[in-house]
């Protein structure tokens, strides 16, 4: 539900990109990122990055945990993120599950 919450959470003004990353982790933390955008400078931040620098951030000092399972929600839309969402989250040997909303 992670990544659910996280959909529910924000407005995506311009592009009605509503998507939201959940990584569960070996040692059971569950971190999540949204996508943001910002119309001055686009692209924005994909899910999975945001989710990633997350990671990235709960682990300062100390070995980052293994990325176990990976889950995606997106808002049916014209925009989709999945292709490079799967392909980032293969590259940590998780598998990714994704839902459209």
């Amino acid at each position: 539900m992670g990544s659910y919450t996280v959909v529910r959470k924000f407005n995506w003004y311009y592009s009605d990109c509503h998507s939201g990353v959940a990584l569960l982790i070996d040692n059971g933390d569950i971190i999540s990122g949204r996508y943001a955008e910002n119309v001055a400078f686009n692209p924005g931040m994909t899910a999975v990055e945001a989710a990633l620098v997350n990671l990235r951030l709960s682990s300062l000092g100390k070995a980052p945990g293994k990325i176990i399972d990976a889950v995606m929600v997106e808002k049916q839309a014209s925009i989709s993120h999945k292709g490079m969402t799967a392909s980032i989250i293969s590259h940590t040997g998780a598998e990714l599950r994704y839902f459209v909303v």
